[in-house]
C-alpha cells in the first residue's frame, strides 16, 4: 500500500498536519476493511482546523461506507451545547431520530459543552471501545438503545481539552494537532486567493501576522481578495500589503488591539503586577491572563519572580 498516495487522495486539500493525516489515514485503512472506527477526539486550540479535518473524515466515510441500499452514510455536525441535558430527552429527541439504526458519522463540535449528566453517564456507555461491535445500553423507563460501531461512528472536537469530562476523554482515540509553520500558513493564503499574482516574497511577510492559525490565514486571504477586487488589479506586493494593513488595522504579529494596548502599558512600566495591568487596560484579571497567553507565546513578555509581568527585548522592539 502506498501510504503517501492514500494520504494525498484523502487529505490533499488540507495543508500541513502531516502526522495527524498519517494517523487518520492508518485508521481509515483499517476502517475500509472492518467498517469500524474508534470514537475520535480532535483536540486543538481555536482556528487550528479541527472541524475541517472532522468534515474530511465525514466526507470520506460518507463516500466509502454505503448502506445496505447503496446510499451514502449520513454526516452530521452537532452543536454540543444544544443537546438535551436530560438523558431521557436526549434519547427521545436526538438519539432515536438521528443515530439509532442509521448509518452516520456524527461530529460533536465544542464537545466540552456536552451536558455533564450525559458526559459522565450515557456517553461513557455509548462510546465504549470493545471487541464486540454492538453496544447495548438498557435505560430504565426507556428501554434498550444500541450502537453498531460498523454503522455509527463519532468524533468529538473541542478547544477545551481539560474541560472535557476525563473519563469521556479516555474513551476517545485522541488526535493532536501540530503547530502550523509560517510556510504552511502562506500556502493556505495562496490556496485561498485565486488569481492573485504575488510580488516577491510577500507571502512570507503575510504569514508573520497569522498567529499560527489557518482560520486567521483564511480571514486575511478574504481581505486580500477584497483588496485586489477593489483595485481591479491582481498584483499584490509589499506596497499593497502595507496599504491593506493600514486599511484593516492589521497589527505587527497579528496582535489584537487589547494585546497592543497591554504592550503599550508594559513598555512604559517595564515591569508591573497583574492587578495594576488589569486596572490600566480596564479588564478583569482573568481577561488579562487570556490576553497574555499569545504575548508570552510570541516572546513579547514574561512572568518573573513574585508574578511580576516584565517586557522582553522582543517586546521593546515591537
Amino acid at each position: 500500500m502506498d501510504n503517501s498516495k492514500q494520504t494525498q487522495d484523502r487529505f490533499g486539500h488540507i495543508i500541513g498536519q502531516k502526522k495527524l493525516k498519517r494517523q487518520i489515514n492508518f485508521l481509515l485503512d483499517a476502517h475500509d476493511k472492518t467498517k469500524r472506527l474508534a470514537p475520535l477526539g480532535l483536540l486543538a486550540s481555536k482556528g487550528m482546523g479541527k472541524t475541517l479535518v472532522a468534515k474530511a473524515i465525514k466526507e470520506y466515510i460518507s463516500e466509502n461506507c454505503k448502506t445496505e441500499n447503496g446510499k451514502k452514510a449520513r454526516g452530521l455536525i452537532v452543536d454540543s451545547g444544544s443537546l438535551p441535558k436530560n438523558p431521557a430527552d436526549f434519547v427521545e429527541l436526538f438519539w432515536m431520530s438521528k443515530i439509532q439504526n442509521k448509518d452516520v458519522f456524527c461530529i460533536f463540535d465544542e464537545a466540552h459543552q456536552i451536558p455533564k449528566q450525559l458526559a459522565s453517564g450515557l456517553f461513557l456507555s455509548l462510546l465504549q471501545r470493545q471487541p464486540d461491535p454492538i453496544i447495548r445500553v438498557n435505560l430504565p423507563e426507556i428501554g434498550e438503545i444500541t450502537v453498531d460501531q460498523r454503522r455509527q461512528k463519532f468524533a468529538l472536537c473541542t478547544t477545551e481539552r481539560n474541560s472535557l469530562f476525563h473519563a469521556l476523554r479516555d474513551r476517545l482515540k485522541i488526535l493532536d494537532f501540530e503547530e502550523y509553520t509560517e510556510d504552511e500558513l502562506g500556502q493556505i493564503v495562496n490556496l485561498s486567493c485565486d488569481n492573485v499574482v504575488w510580488k516577491g516574497d510577500i507571502l512570507n511577510d503575510i504569514s508573520k501576522v497569522l498567529r499560527g492559525s489557518p482560520r486567521k490565514a483564511n480571514d486575511v486571504a478574504e481581505d486580500i481578495m477584497a483588496y485586489v477586487a477593489n483595485k481591479q488589479d491582481p498584483m499584490f506586493g509589499i506596497n499593497e500589503w502595507n496599504d491593506l494593513r493600514s486599511i484593516m488595522n492589521i497589527n505587527p504579529l497579528g496582535l489584537t488591539e487589547d494585546e497592543m494596548n497591554y504592550m503599550r502599558h508594559l513598555r512604559k512600566k517595564k515591569k508591573t503586577t497583574l492587578t495594576v495591568m488589569s486596572a490600566a487596560i480596564g479588564h478583569q484579571r482573568s481577561s488579562v491572563q487570556q490576553i497574555e497567553t499569545f504575548l508570552m507565546k510570541a516572546g513579547l513578555m514574561k512572568v518573573v519572580e513574585n508574578s511580576m509581568r516584565q517586557i522582553t527585548k522582543e517586546g521593546e522592539s515591537l
